[in-house]
């Protein structure tokens, strides 16, 4: 909820009704952006707020601009005014063009450049013309009135150091309980990854800074102070027989877009060889450039060395297997079960004797979608001289689905080199998968609403509207901003807010089809882009979603509900020749902006 920073003081009147209404709006304005500064808004919110000074300005310097011309004050009071009102929008711009988009650095900027304009121009040349205008209208001499810019200047200058003490104030205790927010997240996500003995990474391919999690470091026994935090420092750390070929593993995923997966080595100060189990994934943007890389390493050591053994010794083996932690088995050259360890039991629920009685139990418990990768695996095994690695899911007896990481290799005689068969490593990497596929989602959604959110919704727009193009589909953009959310907020807090916007997204999902995709763009702002529709199917679409927003509500107590409305604006495709979604997104905003000037609770067509 917002608070005014920046106290409407009476002693800033002019004595011009009209006027001092507008300058009233525009302390307004600057309470709202000194809100933003605090809560660390994004550009959307921000972008919108200028939009909001623009279009105050220009109706503001209209309305003195014609007062002046109406009550006939001097020319050379008229023309010099006149120059100040187009300095602002000037001086606006060019802070705009200085700061580069940086949210934070323009927001400062802007209230800075208000504050100051509160002082040298509304309470100087403001007060000036008012003190003209009055004369003339009264009759009396203006040199009669006096202006009192010292007072009012003292006044706004004493405001102003409270203003920017109270943002700091503020800023300061929302840092405080974020700070105290994320090292409550660190410090689950730690404990799971100490847990589960995988640890997280992440390479920002922009600028080549690697991060790690705690556990990564105690896997590789790196202190993080002599750590460089690059791929060159990670690479540098493998065992360096195996430094080149993992490069070569990772460089390829990057550009055949492809997951990243390898097994290597380190070689510890004393002497001391870790097997390391690597997984990752590579995201780009929509132009196909890899942005970063993110993944999971876990230490296989123990299940490396205790395969080196078993190959060894059928009684080493299985007195290692009996107690194992994975699910190991061995299939004969005949391709029956001749030992199955009773871990089993832990990880799919079944006995060892169970398995060794139904050989078909091990393909009645794998999940139907992944079936056929298992089937084909096992006709080729006992053909394959090579170790082989992959993930498959089982139905554990208890109902629920488990991920399995499947590592087999062939076993040859030591005495004749008579092939024997393949024994099989199986293990439960649940945790993992659920690991990678919480990074995931958060990759792609909205942490508010569950729906994408600006960057994922972006990405599937380019491919959708690469699709529409070459099959020369229609497609429709919808902007789509709720009304007067600011005031929701405002009135009933930001929690009755965040419900206002779920709701909104849930009558997404009710209204719209499965290939429609949507996502929040902006801190109240939607977008929607609709395949292979027109702008007869959009008129719909777009009133459909209107009206089932504007009968829908948020319950504050027994007694009181929140009624919202959303304005819409759309964008249709019409023509095949090249154009970008950010071109298609800029006209549905530009119609967005129209519905909220011209009523709000409107559908506006480009």
């Amino acid at each position: 909820m917002e608070k005014d920073i920046f106290q409407w003081n009476a002693k800033y009147e002019t004595g011009l009704p009209i006027v001092d209404a507008q300058h009233h709006k525009l302390v307004k304005l600057i309470n709202h952006l000194a809100t933003l500064r605090t809560i660390g808004a994004k550009k959307s919110g921000v972008d919108f707020a200028l939009k909001e000074l623009n279009a105050y300005a220009e109706y503001h310097f209209a309305t003195e601009e014609s007062l002046m011309q109406t009550t006939g004050i001097s020319q050379q009071h008229y023309e010099s005014h006149c120059k100040i009102h187009k300095s602002f929008l000037t001086e606006v711009n060019t802070i705009l063009a200085d700061t580069q988009g940086n949210v934070t650095i323009t927001v400062n900027a802007i209230l800075r450049f208000l504050v100051k304009w509160l002082i040298l121009h509304i309470l100087g040349q403001d007060m000036e013309m008012a003190t003209e205008i009055k004369a003339i209208t009264t009759g009396q001499n203006i040199k009669q009135l006096p202006v009192p810019l010292h007072r009012s200047s003292e006044v706004i200058l004493d405001a102003l150091e409270k203003l920017y003490d109270s943002l700091d104030a503020s800023y300061t205790v929302l840092a405080v309980a974020y700070d105290k927010l994320q090292q409550s997240s660190e410090v689950q996500l730690k404990e799971a990854q100490r847990l589960a003995r995988i640890g997280s990474w992440e390479l920002n391919l922009l600028n080549n800074h690697l991060t790690w999690s705690d556990e990564i470091y105690r896997i590789f026994e790196i202190d993080p102070k002599q750590f460089a935090a690059s791929y060159e420092a990670f690479i540098a750390a493998i065992h360096p027989d195996d430094r080149k070929r993992v490069d070569t593993e990772y460089s390829n995923s990057v550009k055949l877009h492809t997951p990243y997966e390898t097994k290597h080595r380190l070689l510890m100060q004393d002497g001391r060889i870790k097997y390391i189990q690597e997984w990752g994934r590579t995201f780009y943007d929509h132009n196909g450039k890899p942005l970063r890389s993110i993944g999971t390493v876990q230490d296989v050591t123990d299940r490396v060395l205790a395969e080196e053994a078993l190959r060894k010794s059928e009684e080493r083996f299985r007195t290692i297997a009996n107690y194992t932690y994975d699910w190991e088995y061995w299939r004969g050259a005949n391709k029956n079960f001749l030992y199955v360890s009773p871990s089993c039991k832990r990880i799919t629920g079944y006995s060892e004797a169970e398995f060794m009685a139904n050989p078909e139990l091990f393909m009645n418990i794998i999940y139907a979608d992944d079936l056929f990768k298992v089937q084909e695996h096992l006709r080729n095994e006992f053909h394959d001289t090579e170790a082989k690695i992959f993930d498959f899911r089982i139905w554990h007896r208890d109902g629920n689905l488990r991920w399995i990481s499947h590592g087999c290799h062939p076993v040859f005689s030591e005495l004749d080199g008579r092939f024997l068969g393949r024994r099989a490593s199986n293990r439960d990497i649940t945790i993992r998968k659920q690991l990678e596929e919480k990074l995931e989602i958060q990759a792609q959604s909205d942490y508010l609403t569950g729906i994408a959110n600006r960057r994922y919704f972006m990405n599937r727009g380019v491919e959708e509207l690469k699709r529409s193009l070459r099959k020369q589909n229609p497609l429709s953009f919808l902007m789509l901003d709720i009304d007067h959310f600011k005031k929701i907020n405002d009135t009933h807090g930001h929690h009755i807010g965040d419900l206002v916007l779920q709701r909104v997204a849930a009558i997404f999902r009710e209204v719209l089809r499965e290939i429609d995709i949507f996502g929040r763009v902006g801190g109240e702002e939607f977008a929607i882009i609709l395949p292979e529709t027109g702008e007869a199917g959009a008129t719909i679409v777009a009133e459909r979603l209107r009206r089932a927003i504007a009968n829908d509500y948020v319950t504050v107590d027994k007694e009181n509900v929140v009624k919202f409305t959303a304005s819409i604006g759309v964008s249709i495709l019409k023509s095949y020749n090249s154009i970008s979604l950010e071109t298609l997104f800029q006209q549905a905003d530009a119609m967005l902006y129209q519905a909220k000037t011209t009523g709000r609770n409107r559908v506006c067509f480009f």
